[in-house]
């Protein structure tokens, strides 16, 4: 939730710099307009008094009833900015409960596992194949120590953590002499079948966009099946993935 608000609060900032660009070139009169009957009436106070436009002026006013908008819609977001200001006073993307498992990883397990089911997490204790290359990339952190690729991993990571899913980040899986290294594995808690997640976090790249049909393609040749045992989610710049998200799929394919 924190990155979805960090994220709704820059693209609040961004769009108030754009809003004070264009104020800084519009018109410097000020503008008024109301309703006289069925007519509208519009116009603008200068230094010498009060002027109406004419009717057939009108199509002449966009300059004006743009900056009244832009105006309103500035004051606004700063309102909106300062109010998610003071929430980031308040709140942080660690915390207490964050930082004390992440000082001691070794008590995670007492609250992220089910200790009457070890026979479920064997699995995934055991040594396994991990990752595809590139270690330099694993640089975010999530509550129990645990570096990954991308905040978004991070999310999907502390999710099955907490409902307490035994899983595999970057597992070697080996099919028909072909070596995938998927996001997770997950072992459904009811079937015990291995569920593949895959993230594809820049979607809105052309070429990363390409890579990932093509291994969703290597997948659906695998045999394996969108939704039954593939889960794919997604993201862009403008729609960011938040844990929320995580949440969702986790309730949707596990509970």
């Amino acid at each position: 939730m924190y990155q979805k608000i960090m994220h709704y609060y820059d693209e609040i900032v961004r769009e108030i710099n754009v809003l004070r660009k264009r104020l800084d070139v519009a018109p410097k009169d000020s503008f008024f307009v109301f309703h006289d009957g069925n007519r509208l009436r519009a116009g603008y106070y200068d230094s010498s008094g009060r002027h109406y436009f004419k009717q057939e002026d009108l199509h002449t006013i966009k300059p004006y009833v743009q900056k009244r908008y832009d105006s309103l819609r500035f004051k606004r977001l700063q309102k909106e900015a300062r109010a998610l200001k003071a929430y980031f006073k308040l709140h942080s993307e660690e915390d207490g409960a964050t930082d004390f498992i992440a000082e001691n990883p070794e008590l995670s397990e007492m609250l992220f596992r089910d200790m009457s089911s070890d026979s479920y997490y064997a699995w995934a204790d055991e040594p396994y194949e991990s990752g595809a290359g590139h270690p330099e990339d694993l640089k975010y952190k999530a509550f129990d120590g645990k570096v990954l690729r991308s905040k978004s991993e991070v999310m999907i990571y502390e999710q099955l953590k907490t409902n307490k899913l035994a899983f595999r980040y970057e597992s070697r899986l080996q099919i028909e002499g072909k070596s995938f290294y998927p996001d997770f594995l997950i072992k459904h808690p009811k079937t015990g079948k291995i569920i593949i997640w895959e993230h594809f976090g820049k979607m809105d790249d052309p070429e990363y966009r390409r890579m990932a049909m093509r291994k969703l393609q290597m997948y659906s040749e695998e045999g394996y099946i969108l939704g039954v045992d593939l889960i794919i989610t997604t993201e862009t710049k403008d729609k960011p993935f938040s844990s929320m998200d995580a949440v969702t799929v986790i309730k949707d394919y596990f509970k």
